[in-house]
């Protein structure tokens, strides 16, 4: 799973969004990895920003609060699963 994949996680589990502290405390059950560095806020914080700069799977709610954009994590799941099947069709053939 990645962080992205966590956070979501994390946020769906809270009704569609969470607070950064909801996602530093809830994050590790998901992610078994996340609190290895240092600075493992820092990283969680530096893949939500960078998800709502690109436009896609979290936006910003309130001041420490974020929320899913549901339509553009569900485009990216599915592009995912698509690429995942071609490259286990190319194995097979």
């Amino acid at each position: 799973m990645t962080k992205v994949q966590a956070i979501v996680k994390v946020m769906q589990q809270n009704g569609g969004s969470a607070t950064l502290q909801q996602i530093y405390e809830n994050s590790g059950r998901f992610y078994r990895g996340v609190k290895r560095a240092e600075d493992w806020k820092a990283g969680l914080r530096g893949v939500l920003y960078r998800e709502i700069n690109k436009g896609r799977t979290f936006k910003k709610i309130d001041s420490g609060t974020y929320g899913l954009i549901q339509p553009a994590f569900q485009l990216r799941k599915d592009a995912s699963n698509s690429r995942k099947a071609a490259r286990l069709s190319a194995m097979k053939s």
